[in-house]
């Protein structure tokens, strides 16, 4: 086996203070007015409350019956959210229940959270 070399090594730094939110991309799809009844794609990056391991596994293990109040308190930002004007929307808390009110918003906002949380955990 041959040793492995300081200069070889990746050395990110790691700090144990994380950052108290993450951004994670989220993507979804809303039935579209185009005459061949393409959908409309909607990427966008939505910042998330980050979940301490024990809070994580307390939100993934809960049995209930509505999606949108589990997931919607973790969500407390965003970018690429633009109004019909083509402006970006202010995050708030008023703007985040209208962004939940779109049918197909809750369900990509959750598989987004989960996704980055199994890969931060098969990462560690």
């Amino acid at each position: 086996m041959r040793p492995v070399l300081i200069s070889e090594v990746d050395m990110t730094i790691f700090t144990v203070a994380e950052r108290p939110t993450f951004t994670a991309p989220v993507e979804f799809s809303i039935p579209g007015n185009a005459d061949d009844g393409a959908p409309e794609i909607h990427k966008v990056v939505i910042e998330f409350t980050r979940l301490k391991r024990s809070e994580l596994l307390a939100f993934v293990q809960k049995e209930t019956q509505n999606i949108v109040d589990d997931v919607k308190p973790l969500v407390v930002g965003w970018r690429n959210i633009l109004d019909d004007q083509g402006q970006p929307v202010p995050f708030t808390f008023e703007n985040r229940d209208r962004l939940f009110e779109i049918t197909q918003v809750p369900n990509a906002v959750l598989s987004a959270f989960l996704s980055h949380c199994r890969e931060a955990v098969r990462k560690n």
